[in-house]
């Protein structure tokens, strides 16, 4: 099925930009998400994982870390466009972890032998393309018996100001409307999740809420990354001092989720999950 709208390649492509490639900013920096799939998806050497929409190496990257070393197990990161996985390609380069291999593909249409892994995880994927519970019936399909799938998506607007505040401040700054991606929050309703899965036939469905505070100091990456990588086309020809001024104004805006020196940013998400039956 053709992807078309927020989920077409086009749109995907776009996001890959903004990604600096030094090896300290290869690391995941905000690991509590990823943690939180790997436990759930049983991911632990010798076990081969699937991650689905894996982007520039979203959980792909940290389960590679878990599994590095061991003689047996490996990552498999699949995602719709060869632009975001060769971020993910070469994050996986720069910390020499050689435990992943990548594949481009649909979620609805992966090109994987029946049975083929332990476990299989997917971030902030599952609320884009328009046949869900078809996409989780091939993550069950690939799965081994007992093996389980992860799915973690979004929560609420509500849980996650973060998305009006940055939007909020982009509107102010260039005097234009930047429409928030409702789509983001399509599962954002607890439940939802699990309601895929048990349509999809997974057994033993759990959906849990993970939300945490990030803890931002001024100046952090955090705000360019935020902005670069959900506005390429506004700020592809900013220049330093472009770039100071906007920074400096969203981080005023975002003055509301500060304590003391640093920002607290609150993040909340649903993860659900699924075992597959023999």
């Amino acid at each position: 099925m053709a992807q078309t709208g927020e989920n077409s390649p086009d749109h995907w492509k776009s996001r890959s930009v903004g990604w600096q490639l030094s090896t300290a900013e290869a690391e995941p920096r905000d690991d509590v998400f990823n943690q939180a799939l790997a436990n759930a998806a049983g991911a632990r050497p010798g076990k081969d994982i699937l991650d689905l929409a894996a982007g520039t190496g979203e959980p792909c990257i940290s389960m590679a870390k878990i599994l590095q070393g061991a003689k047996t197990g490996s990552v498999t990161a699949t995602d719709l466009t060869f632009e975001m996985l060769s971020v993910a390609k070469r994050r996986a380069a720069l910390l020499e972890y050689s435990n992943i291999r990548f594949a481009i593909s649909t979620m609805e249409a992966l090109p994987f032998a029946d049975n083929s892994f332990d476990g299989a995880t997917c971030r902030l994927g599952l609320m884009f393309p328009a046949e869900k519970t078809a996409c989780a019936r091939e993550a069950r399909r690939v799965l081994k018996p007992g093996g389980r799938v992860a799915y973690l998506c979004w929560g609420t607007l509500a849980a996650n100001p973060a998305f009006e505040l940055f939007a909020g401040a982009m509107e102010s700054y260039f005097e234009e409307e930047f429409p928030l991606r409702m789509v983001r929050y399509s599962l954002g309703e607890p439940g939802s999740i699990a309601a895929i899965l048990e349509e999809a036939g997974f057994s033993d469905v759990r959906e849990e809420i993970v939300s945490y505070e990030r803890e931002i100091a001024p100046g952090d990456n955090y705000f360019r990354h935020g902005i670069s990588r959900t506005w390429p086309e506004s700020v592809k020809n900013f220049s330093d001092a472009d770039w100071t001024s906007l920074l400096k104004h969203t981080e005023e805006v975002f003055s509301e989720l500060r304590r003391g020196e640093n920002f607290f940013i609150p993040n909340s998400a649903n993860l659900g999950t699924g075992m597959a039956d023999g």
